[in-house]
């Protein structure tokens, strides 16, 4: 195949085009001069055009042949052939590297840019053919007197009506396939072209239809706007062929005025490719945009896939490294127990303690995010105390200011100021401001946090005398997952705190901005939140006071606990610590094995791991209700802390959801919640 394919391109395209070409040349000059001057009304220059575009300048060779033998046939001395065949050769050339070299053309015609090319190198070679052809007359013989203007011009128009008829119908009929439109599409396109030869016909081959002509108009627009470059060059190469005849034979419009025939035809022709050009574009221009919707649809699809991935992701994530850190923390637990007075120790296992806690906080945070991407973060809106809250940040944020040696100034209201907020959410709104200014104010350095009412709004202020923000990176602090430099090295954290403040702020309905002088200038964060109307902040929660209680408040009842996980390290040390704390327990690592416990034990309280291998803490709990007869609490401690696993877990009845790690102090806290609800025979 590939043989044969050299074959072709070596013998028989070079064969095809000069037969084609003396085919169309001799044809022309067999029609009668138009006027008084010879010229090929049916030049074939756009035959060259097109086969030097779509086969190369070495197509040229066969064109030079082809212009020397049809001129020594028409009687031409051999140095006349010679010019006239250079005159041949060298115009389609010259028009061939202007359209690739100049204008990036496309032999497809899809675009206007490309027609308007064809037409630019029509008038292009045109002319350096009509100005050799002059030189080849003037070697024949004929006077200077007698090669007037009005020759070259016929000649430069004759040209140009062969470039236009046969250039855009060769190219755009050899370049794609012939069944790329639907069925409907070529019907029509085929009517077009039999209506546009009809009424050709019927202008140019009847007498006195000197107005006529206008009525070829209707069809070819048609075809120009319904049947793209393709319909349209094979319209035209009708049009022009029976004007061209039927005035050659005395009929039509345009009798004994051949020029004015060609200018007729060129002017038509080149209105026609323009505006079919247009249409073209902006098919294709359509496509292309129809082609980047798809695109953007599939981009928009693979990155909803992704970011629910991501968002499995970082649910399992949470979760299996919960699982530890809930391990190391208890662990933690029984450590400081055993290290009883020993400070160093002490010192050690705190530090150990709050690098979980801060550990747990960046995988809370990264999944607050998570949630807030995708609307799922739902804030437990209540009236508020803002003072309350300031004071409960200011104890959360104590141990990191302790640690950087920072000195604290707090600043609030004498009158308490009410908010419509989430009071967890605006604590860790606050305490992601303290821990900030703490990261970036070197030690011995100052924080001040105020609160106080301007212009109706609650403002809070956290001011720090740190290394600042640089003015340029104002606008990006909050973005996600940004940090700012100090120096070479990038500060302890994911990036994610600011950026979930800034979320945390909007949601509740206000703005946060960042302001500072410049680096080594400090830096302050204002928040702006709306003040609650009309409506009196609640007061302090007060602990009950057991004298007033009808039952006697128990101190302490030891309780029979039944812990289940799969996790040994947490199962375990959550034992040690509960058996520490006076409490009997039993253990147990998957959902049978705590079964068949229960069955013999008879707990008060069953805490539960959601994640067990053989069956959900949701399963567990049901059969111990069902199979067990167990009336006691249930306690989901568990990895999975995002808002639809608590609400699983209300719904299936848990008195309490802990998210991993958790301190064993909120574990025992509710146990005595129980342990007082069972002893003065109150539901849990």
């Amino acid at each position: 195949m590939s043989d044969y394919s050299h074959y072709v391109r070596k013998f028989a395209l070079p064969v095809g085009l000069f037969l084609a070409y003396c085919a169309v040349a001799r044809i022309g000059l067999y029609i009668h001069p138009l006027d008084a001057h010879p010229t090929l009304v049916l030049s074939p220059g756009g035959i060259a055009l097109a086969a030097i575009l779509l086969y190369g300048y070495r197509a040229s060779a066969a064109i030079a042949v082809a212009v020397f033998a049809v001129a020594l046939f028409a009687g031409a001395s051999p140095l006349v052939a010679l010019v006239l065949s250079a005159a041949g050769t060298l115009a389609p050339l010259a028009g061939a590297y202007v359209l690739r070299n100049f204008l990036v053309f496309s032999a497809s015609l899809q675009r206007l840019v490309d027609i308007s090319g064809i037409l630019v190198a029509a008038v292009l070679s045109a002319a350096i053919s009509a100005t050799l052809e002059m030189g080849a007359f003037f070697l024949a013989g004929l006077t200077a007197d007698t090669l007037s203007s009005s020759i070259w011009l016929t000649h430069w128009v004759g040209d140009m009506l062969g470039v236009v008829l046969f250039a855009p119908f060769i190219l755009k009929w050899c370049t794609r396939p012939l069944s790329g439109r639907s069925t409907k599409l070529r019907i029509e396109k085929y009517a077009t072209v039999a209506a546009v030869s009809i009424t050709s016909f019927l202008i140019f081959w009847m007498p006195q239809t000197h107005f006529a002509y206008y009525f070829v108009f209707m069809p070819l627009t048609w075809a120009a706007l319904r049947t793209g470059q393709r319909g349209t060059s094979l319209s035209l190469m009708c049009f022009g062929t029976i004007a061209v005849f039927g005035t050659a034979l005395g009929y039509g419009p345009f009798i004994d005025q051949g020029l004015l025939l060609m200018i007729f035809i060129v002017t038509t022709g080149a209105l026609l490719y323009i505006v079919s050009g247009v249409v073209e574009s902006r098919k294709l221009g359509f496509r292309m945009l129809e082609g980047h919707v798809d695109d953007l649809e599939k981009a928009l699809h693979q990155m909803s896939s992704e970011d629910v991935a991501k968002t499995k992701f970082l649910s399992v994530l949470a979760h299996e490294l919960r699982n530890p850190l809930a391990a190391v923390l208890s662990s933690v637990e029984l450590l400081k127990i055993s290290a009883g007075q020993n400070r160093d120790t002490a010192e050690q296992l705190g530090t150990i303690d709050e690098q979980v806690n801060v550990m747990a906080g960046l995988l809370d945070d990264l999944l607050d995010i998570s949630r807030i991407s995708h609307d799922k973060l739902i804030l437990k809106r209540e009236t508020v105390s803002l003072n309350d809250i300031v004071d409960r940040s200011v104890r959360a944020a104590q141990a990191m200011v302790l640690r950087r040696e920072h000195t604290l100034t707090v600043a609030k209201p004498s009158e308490d100021i009410p908010l419509d907020a989430d009071p967890i959410r605006l604590e860790q709104i606050m305490l992601n401001l303290l821990s900030n200014a703490t990261k970036y104010t070197e030690p011995h350095g100052s924080i001040k946090l105020s609160a106080k009412i301007e212009d109706s709004m609650a403002v809070i202020r956290v001011r720090d005398t740190g290394i600042g923000i640089p003015r340029h990176l104002l606008a990006r602090i909050f973005e996600p997952y940004y940090q700012i430099e100090r120096g070479q090295v990038l500060t302890e954290g994911l990036g994610v705190g600011l950026s979930l403040t800034r979320q945390l702020v909007q949601m509740h309905g206000g703005t946060i901005e960042a302001v500072s002088e410049g680096e080594h200038q400090g830096s302050e964060f204002i928040v702006r939140l709306p003040v609650t109307v009309h409506t009196k902040a609640p007061p302090a929660k007060k602990a009950k006071d057991s004298s007033s209680s009808k039952t006697p408040v128990v101190a302490h009842h030891a309780l029979k606990v039944l812990v289940v996980d799969d996790n040994a390290g947490v199962t375990d040390a959550l034992g040690r610590l509960l058996s520490l704390a006076g409490h009997e327990v039993v253990r147990a690592y998957a959902g049978a094995e705590a079964i068949q416990k229960a069955r013999q034990f008879h707990p008060d309280v069953a805490i539960l791991d959601i994640g067990l291998p053989d069956m959900t803490g949701y399963e567990v709990a049901r059969r111990l209700r069902d199979n067990t007869g167990f009336t006691g609490a249930l306690i989901a401690l568990t990895g999975y802390g995002q808002e639809h696993d608590k609400k699983m877990a209300r719904d299936a009845g848990f008195y309490k959801h802990l998210t991993k790690p958790v301190s064993f102090k909120n574990i025992e806290a509710a146990l005595r919640k129980i342990a007082y609800s069972k002893a003065n025979n109150l539901p849990t």
